[in-house]
């Protein structure tokens, strides 16, 4: 319980900086790339375990930080990543976050994907879906920090990838350990 603990804590601290990104976005739709890229660095000052943060207008990313690494991320239509499109899809149908991972990213290497919905509200107060942030988290970091890696006599395995629970695929560790 106490490495759960632990692994919920690092996860929510990290996760908990889209919806600052959602938020900033809502408020500022009109937002330039020297906003954004200030915004981000101040985030990633705080959390260097972020391995990137995109905002995506319309689900097709326009903005990602940083830029160095990611260029494979730019201009991509989220919808058209198999592995991430139902993910995405839920985010623009729910209007809640939606974390998926670990999957492979696009740019390479795998990650924790937190996926925020950006939701602006017009002036006579009515809300519409604009886009989402995707914020991507190395996961290894998280696991360690946590103490799933520390070599003790305990042995882990986390499973439930994109969410699914008990019924989820085993994505750390041994699936023997469930039997």
């Amino acid at each position: 319980s106490s490495v759960r603990s632990h692994l919920e804590s690092e996860i929510n601290s990290l996760l908990s900086l889209g919806l600052s990104v959602s938020a900033f976005v809502s408020a500022n739709p009109g937002f330039d790339e020297a906003q954004y890229e200030q915004l981000a660095e101040r985030l990633f000052a705080i959390q260097p375990r972020i391995r990137n943060i995109a905002i995506a207008p319309d689900n097709i990313v326009r903005f990602v930080y940083p830029q160095s690494g990611n260029e494979a991320v730019m201009g991509i239509e989220l919808e058209r990543i198999p592995a991430q499109r139902d993910a995405v899809l839920r985010v623009r149908r729910e209007w809640q976050a939606v974390t998926a991972g670990p999957v492979n990213l696009v740019q390479g290497g795998l990650g924790l994907i937190n996926r925020v919905p950006v939701l602006i509200r017009d002036r006579d107060g009515t809300s519409y879906y604009w886009g989402l942030v995707a914020l991507s988290i190395d996961p290894l970091p998280v696991f360690e920090r946590a103490g799933l890696t520390s070599g003790d006599e305990v042995i882990y395995a986390l499973r439930g990838r994109d969410g699914t629970g008990a019924t989820g695929e085993v994505f750390l560790g041994e699936a023997a350990l469930f039997s």
